[in-house]
């Protein structure tokens, strides 16, 4: 399991970009809800906001776009 905040780092990309790439991805339903979790954070200001935990297999697909 990673997350989409170790993903944007370690790649150097902008977090939000990150979940704009997650939430347009072309796959069915039964595989993003299998490997992409939505969840939230809390962030340095105390506010909430989205991120998601990621499966092997769904950073596998992420990765190859």
């Amino acid at each position: 399991m990673t997350d989409s905040l170790i993903v944007a780092e370690v790649f150097g990309k902008l977090h939000k970009n990150v979940l704009q790439s997650i939430e347009t991805l072309e796959c069915s339903q039964g595989f993003y809800r299998l490997n992409f979790q939505p969840v939230d954070y809390i962030d340095s200001k105390g506010e909430s906001r989205p991120y998601y935990n990621i499966t092997r297999d769904g950073f596998l697909f992420l990765a190859m776009l």
